[in-house]
């Protein structure tokens, strides 16, 4: 007769193996215990090193500038004898200005003239001088002759550049002994003539404009310069941009055409600009910053608080003063700036390390194989990183701890 199933077996199997899951959950839980308690009682470190950081802004704005626009009143062809920011004095002659298109292009004729003649000539002295060496460039053509006759590579490639050589001072022997002189006086012979037949043609000379008073002299004029002059600066307000910017875009910034030119007679020029009031709400008149023109030098130009306008719906106009010198900074009428308020030089280490323990600001630092506390003098913060001042407390190249769970000060880390 069979045998029933034996119920109470098959429950001792199955408890069997809840019994093993649950040993097996209970190692992975120690297991991963263990792991913590290993890999927490290692800390996160870094090393404090020396850095700087800059609070500064991004700003795009205008130039303002003390300087007075001469329109001579004149029709004709503007010829400046002076150059695009050059500095000049008062009375000196700036630029000519011919009454007809002939005249002007008469006069160009002859300036071209000279400078070919001057040319010339200067040549011409030169092989006056290479005269004398006709004898020592002989014996320099007979010196690379006996030279490669004493070597030993005689190759095809020796020759062709002992060819070359020869060739060079050949050419020099030929200008020396007047070969090629003759060409250059056939030349200069015919600009003699061509600069007496303008010269005798009645060319005008133009009329001599002066400059009104000194200063940095430019024939760019832009229509939006008259609303950028520097004694503006102390009543704008943030409305005034909308107008400047819808001026700019609506060809402010296009040179004139007219007679007209610019004597900037003051060195000192502003950029001014509108940020959020947020950004200089702690910055007074008179503060020192510093002015970088990316478009145009790396270098960073000393400026000045000059002026900051009452906020209006969060904005005020901020402008700064300098003196110092930007290439096409008293001709153009707008730019990209970065203005930085402040430069923080330091320690560097990572804001995360930073820990408030007793009311005290500070981090810990490794030595010796232990923990220690350490006050720090926060100068900057952000979310990344800190700048502290160095002193006895906190050095460069101490070993700064980031992350260490529970830590506290006297803790082993060996």
């Amino acid at each position: 007769m069979p045998k029933k199933p034996n119920k109470d077996g098959r429950k001792f199997k199955i408890g069997g193996f809840l019994v093993k899951t649950a040993l097996a959950f209970v190692l992975v839980v120690i297991a991963v215990n263990v792991l913590r308690v290993i890999f927490d009682d290692r800390p996160e470190t870094t090393v404090a090193v020396s850095g700087s950081v800059e609070d500064s802004i991004d700003a795009e704005g205008y130039i303002f500038k003390s300087m007075q626009i001469v329109d001579p009143q004149m029709s004709g062809f503007l010829e400046s004898v002076a150059g695009e920011g050059e500095k000049v004095a008062m009375g000196e002659t700036v630029a000519f200005i011919y009454q007809s298109e002939g005249d002007y292009a008469q006069k160009k004729a002859l300036q071209d003239v000279e400078k070919q003649i001057a040319e010339l000539e200067n040549e011409s002295v030169k092989k006056e001088t290479y005269a004398s060496d006709t004898a020592r460039i002989e014996q320099s053509i007979l010196q690379e002759i006996r030279d490669f006759n004493d070597k030993a590579d005689r190759s095809p490639v020796a020759l062709a550049a002992l060819k070359e050589d020869i060739n060079k001072l050949i050419t020099k022997k030929a200008a020396a002994d007047g070969e090629i002189a003759d060409a250059q006086e056939n030349r200069l012979n015919e600009l003699y003539a061509k600069r007496t037949e303008l010269s005798s043609s009645g060319i005008s000379q133009g009329t001599p404009i002066t400059a009104p008073t000194a200063g940095l002299y430019s024939a760019r004029v832009m229509p939006i310069e008259n609303e950028l002059s520097a004694d503006k600066v102390d009543s704008l307000v943030t409305s005034d941009f909308d107008k400047l910017d819808e001026l700019y875009e609506n060809g402010g910034a296009e040179a004139l055409d007219e007679n007209v030119f610019k004597i900037v007679n003051d060195f000192k020029w502003y950029f001014v600009t509108v940020v959020n009031e947020n950004v200089v709400q702690d910055i007074k008149v008179g503060k020192s910053v510093g002015l970088r023109f990316f478009d145009v030098t790396d270098s960073t130009i000393d400026g000045e608080i000059a002026y900051i306008s009452g906020a209006d719906n969060g904005k005020c106009v901020v402008a700064v003063s300098s003196e110092g010198y930007v290439d096409s900074i008293y001709s153009t009428p707008r730019a990209s700036v970065e203005i930085v308020f402040n430069t923080y030089s330091g320690i560097k280490i990572p804001t995360e390390s930073i820990r408030v323990v007793d009311g005290v600001r500070g981090v810990y630092v490794i030595r010796n194989g232990y923990t220690k506390f350490v006050e720090v003098d926060l100068l900057y913060n952000d979310k990344e990183q800190s700048i502290v001042k160095a002193d006895e407390q906190l050095s460069m190249y101490d070993t700064v701890v980031t992350k260490y769970a529970n830590i506290r000060d006297g803790m082993s880390v060996r």
